[in-house]
């Protein structure tokens, strides 16, 4: 995608999330994360994760390990791994196992 291209995706994700739209909240949240604008990322995946988006829940984990709140992330990661999401049993998963929990770990990457 051309640097204008992605310019006018961001404008027309902000817009749609302006006007309510959950999924265009998630999106223009990933958007953000991927790159690393956390700052602007966060409330959007906040307000799409409030409306039960699964991948907002996912992608609100991974900013907040990235901001070294590895609890806060793993019940995000938590809530997205039970709505199905198999990104987010991974995430668990190594949460769990870099916490020494193994039994965790196992479940939670079986179930990815």
């Amino acid at each position: 995608m051309e640097v204008t291209d992605e310019a006018a995706e961001e404008l027309r994700q902000r817009l749609a999330a302006e006007a309510g739209d959950v999924e265009a909240m998630s999106v223009l949240g990933a958007m953000l994360l991927r790159r690393g604008d956390l700052d602007g990322a966060e409330p959007h995946l906040r307000a799409a994760t409030a409306a039960g988006d699964r991948a907002a829940a996912n992608n609100l984990g991974v900013l907040l390990h990235q901001r070294g709140y590895a609890d806060e992330a793993a019940g995000w990661w938590r809530i997205a791994a039970v709505a199905g999401s198999a990104a987010a049993a991974h995430a668990l998963g190594r949460h769990h196992r870099e916490r020494g929990d193994e039994p965790a770990a196992e479940y939670w990457l079986r179930q990815s």
